[in-house]
């Protein structure tokens, strides 16, 4: 059901901005002129005092906005000086902070909680009962593979289900209690289909 609603909501979206930018191009526009309506929702860092699932993908997309942002001001400067002959100064280099390895982590994480999911619903789909231990199952693994992750802050040693990542913006913990499961609700095979089949 909530996997349905998100992909009918992310058609619903994609409609509403087609047809907005269909009329602001309109039967006037000249041939090189272009308007387009972008829309861009920036969520703030998140760091509550519980932390679940939404807050890593909200902060991820944070992450992956800030690496743009750094590759667009910081890296093309650097260019544009090289380009030109000049030095780069060093105030400005110390200043970029590359957040790749942060991305890198949470992909790691986030691939990790796929597989597990997959495995789960396989597991219930075989007859299996469900297993209250297959959310430390999830952090055993991520903090075996990330350990030594310079942006990983590992749990504490009676914390077996939530882990840290240490952020641009600084250090979350994340609580992992329901994660499987609400990854868990993606949207029934076909449904895609279904709505752009749909009037």
């Amino acid at each position: 059901r909530d996997g349905l609603a998100c992909v009918l909501y992310e058609h619903l979206f994609e409609s509403v901005v087609a047809r907005l930018n269909d009329r602001l191009r309109g039967s006037d526009a000249g041939q090189h002129e272009v308007r387009r309506l972008g829309i861009s929702d920036l969520a703030g860092f998140e760091n509550f005092d519980r932390n679940s699932l939404e807050q890593l993908l909200i902060n991820l997309s944070n992450e992956r906005l800030q690496k743009f942002f750094n590759d667009a001001v910081f890296r093309e400067e650097a260019v544009e000086r090289e380009e030109e002959g000049l030095p780069t100064l060093e105030e400005e280099v110390s200043c970029f902070h590359d957040n790749e390895d942060t991305i890198k982590l949470i992909d790691g994480v986030l691939n990790e909680l796929n597989d597990r999911t997959d495995l789960a619903m396989r597991a219930v789909h075989m007859g299996r009962p469900s297993n209250p231990s297959r959310t430390e199952d999830y952090v055993a693994a991520v903090v075996h593979g990330n350990r030594s992750h310079c942006k990983f802050a590992a749990p504490g040693p009676h914390e077996r289900r939530s882990f840290g990542i240490r952020h641009t913006a600084g250090t979350v913990k994340y609580h992992c209690d329901d994660w499987l499961c609400r990854n868990a609700s993606r949207p029934p095979a076909g449904s895609s289909d279904l709505l752009q089949s749909s009037n």
